[in-house]
């Protein structure tokens, strides 16, 4: 409302779910929708290999899956008729991940649901350009690092969080308002794509445009700068070399000062 539409409607429904589909249908009615915007995601926070050890990969495959990627396709599925009959014609605004460009460790399943998000909004793209009378709008949203609970509550399998669940260190990242209205604004102006920062640093915002050509032309290259910007994001990595630091310098006092024997 606040950004100019006439009117609002909420709608509380399972996006994976055929019967949440049809509750958005139902509640659409004969209204049109003047702009989607797919934002439900969820993420993962640990290595395929893990899971998979503790039986538990298939189904957080699975979920992210049916969320992410099946729960986004539902929704327009459930929309598209009221879209196609808007005034301005059919505007979506896809919220993606930078994961969607660029796939880091600990996030397989994740950056694969991200993946197939790009692969059809595009294709979509220019079918509806073909079919429409009005050019569709359709923008892929890339953020990276944003404070938002995605990733704490996202998926890592176990009841302790699961075996070599990575935390990262969101203290630097886009505040999710900001986040929003950047993309918003570029909806606005027609873009195809915005790219954020991959980590909220100036320095991440460069990496996220030089990885996009990176991994394409030399993807082994790619794959250590990703390794390298996940670690140091990792709360879990530093909290490591804090400690080891700490011992460290403890057993240099206790060997400079050891006590005089009387």
């Amino acid at each position: 409302m606040a950004a100019g539409a006439s009117s609002a409607k909420a709608v509380v429904a399972d996006v994976s779910s055929e019967s949440g589909w049809d509750a958005i249908r139902s509640a659409i009615g004969d209204d049109t929708v003047d702009l989607l915007v797919l934002n439900a995601g969820l993420s993962m926070g640990s290595p395929f290999a893990s899971l998979s050890e503790r039986k538990e990969a298939m189904g957080i495959m699975k979920h992210l899956m049916d969320v992410n990627y099946m729960g986004s396709v539902g929704v327009l599925d459930a929309c598209l008729g009221a879209m196609r009959q808007a005034e301005g014609g059919v505007r979506l605004l896809v919220v993606s991940s930078v994961v969607g460009l660029v796939a880091p460790p600990t996030r397989t399943g994740y950056a694969a649901s991200k993946f197939a998000l790009k692969g059809f909004f595009n294709a979509l793209r220019v079918e509806l350009g073909m079919s429409e009378q009005v050019p569709p709008t359709i923008t892929l949203a890339y953020p990276g690092a944003v404070k938002t609970n995605i990733n704490r509550a996202r998926l890592r399998g176990g009841v302790d969080g699961g075996s070599g669940a990575v935390d990262l260190e969101l203290d630097k990242s886009m505040s999710a308002d900001r986040c929003a209205s950047i993309m918003v604004r570029a909806h606005a102006a027609g873009c195809r794509d915005v790219y954020y920062s991959i980590d909220g640093t100036r320095v991440g915002a460069v990496k996220t445009r030089l990885l996009r050509h990176l991994a394409f032309f030399f993807p082994a290259g790619a794959d250590k700068v990703l390794a390298k910007s996940i670690g140091a994001m990792s709360k879990s990595r530093r909290q490591v070399k804090g400690l080891l630091k700490g011992v460290a310098k403890l057993v240099i006092a206790s060997s400079r000062f050891q006590p005089t024997p009387s």
